[in-house]
């Protein structure tokens, strides 16, 4: 969830490429980097500190995904057609 809400605030994301992070982060909207390799993270962080405009296109692209794929709404739809056709 942790990620989800950094998207919803409007951030650009930084993780570790392991499980949900590599559906939630791509290029579009922050990075990941493997799991502990210290220098690809610090790598990422320096480029995101660096370019503003970047760092906010990021976030932006961020908060549209979070509100596109995962809003209360779309839950409710997932949910209805996960359960409606078994009732």
């Amino acid at each position: 969830m942790t990620i989800l809400e950094a998207m919803a605030c409007g951030l650009p994301i930084v993780a570790s490429a392991v499980g949900g992070n590599l559906s939630l982060v791509d290029d579009t909207n922050g990075a990941l980097f493997r799991l502990n390799d210290k220098d690809a993270f610090i790598t990422i962080m320096s480029t995101i500190f660096s370019d503003a405009e970047s760092r906010y296109e990021r976030g932006r692209i961020s908060r549209r995904k979070v509100i596109t794929s995962f809003s209360l709404d779309r839950m409710v739809i997932q949910y209805q057609r996960l359960y409606l056709p078994i009732i």
